[in-house]
């Protein structure tokens, strides 16, 4: 039997600004995350769930290019 996650999420007048994201799959699928504004700040966060071990050296790899495609 599989166990449900719950979360408590606190919104704020700036996540109204901000879209939302999906979380490379292989992780935590399904949860939609802010999307950050800058492509510094969304390479900050891939590096910053890279190194908490949330996605694979793949999956960074694949959205570190992606991200930078954009420039």
């Amino acid at each position: 039997m599989k166990e449900g996650v719950q979360a408590e999420l606190e919104c704020t007048e700036d996540a109204a600004e901000q879209t939302p994201t999906q979380i490379p799959q292989g992780t935590q699928s399904g949860i939609a995350v802010p999307a950050p504004t800058s492509l510094k700040q969304r390479l900050i966060r891939l590096d910053e769930l890279h190194q908490d071990g949330l996605i694979t050296d793949e999956e960074y790899a694949t959205a570190r290019r992606r991200i930078l495609d954009e420039l």
